[in-house]
Order: structure tokens, then C-alpha cells, then sequence
């Protein structure tokens, strides 16, 4: 694939995302909407009794993602979904025979493999959000064919 071509996406937790974050400047914060996963990460420790899993930031503990985190990790989903369209859109027309549910499926099973560092919630979240600015199908009711 030639470089023009090639979408590309740093980890949405690397040091290049936080030190451009909109909470680091005195940009204005975009509002995330409700729908955009809040946990990427949810954490689990064995054991018969409830364990919470919490990081000490500031003095305070937190639990789950900071603002600020979830600021950024918003940031590069919407990113990632700004440089899809045009790719999904080359796609199906160099490949006629594919459905719209076809490409966003291959979307979808391309972004899991890069390891880019999104959950499996948020890349839903950019398919179906990638499914909108195009005006194809929505990715869930697009009944992808299974691998």
C-alpha cells in the first residue's frame, strides 16, 4: 500500500497525544457524548471478595479514566474516524462487489489488528460513528459476515 494511502493512528495513549491534548493548552474542551465508551479498560482482580481498582493521581484516588484521558482517547477516536472516511470511500469503489456492511466490517477487523491501543467499545464506537458520516448502514445492524 502506497504511503498516500496508508491511514495511520498513534496509540490513543502515547506521550504525542498527551502533550497535544486540548486539556494542555488553553483550547476549549469538545463536549463527548454520552455514547462514546467510558471504560476502555475495565479491570478485574481474582479473589472471592469485590475488589475496586483505583489510581492514586493528585492525592485523590480515581477510578477509570480521568477527563483529561477520556479527552484524548476521544480526541484520537475522532480522529481515526476524520481519516476513514475517505479510505472506506476509495474501498468500495475500487471493490464494487463489496456491500457498505463488507467495508465497515474490514475497517473494523483492520484497526483490531493494528494493536493501536483502542478497546474493542471504542472501535465499535468509530465504525458505527464512520457508518454515520458516510450514511451507510449503521455497523451494528449491518449484520457483518463472521470470519
Amino acid at each position: 500500500m502506497s504511503e498516500r494511502h496508508r491511514v495511520s493512528s498513534p496509540p490513543p495513549h502515547s506521550t504525542e497525544h498527551r502533550t497535544c491534548s486540548p486539556c494542555s493548552s488553553n483550547q476549549s474542551l469538545v463536549p463527548i457524548p454520552n455514547d462514546f465508551p467510558r471504560d476502555p479498560h475495565p479491570g478485574t482482580l481474582p479473589g472471592a471478595q469485590e475488589k475496586l481498582l483505583a489510581r492514586l493521581i493528585d492525592g485523590r484516588y480515581i477510578v477509570g479514566l480521568t477527563e483529561e484521558e477520556l479527552q484524548v482517547r476521544y480526541d484520537a477516536c475522532v480522529n481515526l474516524v476524520d481519516q476513514l472516511v475517505p479510505y472506506c470511500l476509495r474501498k468500495k469503489t475500487e471493490n464494487p462487489s463489496w456491500t457498505t456492511a463488507d467495508v465497515l466490517r474490514r475497517v473494523h477487523v483492520g484497526v483490531q489488528a493494528k494493536r493501536w491501543g483502542y478497546s474493542l467499545a471504542e472501535i465499535h464506537w468509530m465504525v458505527n460513528k464512520l457508518s454515520v458520516a458516510l450514511g451507510w448502514p449503521r455497523f451494528s445492524d449491518a449484520q457483518p459476515k463472521a470470519s
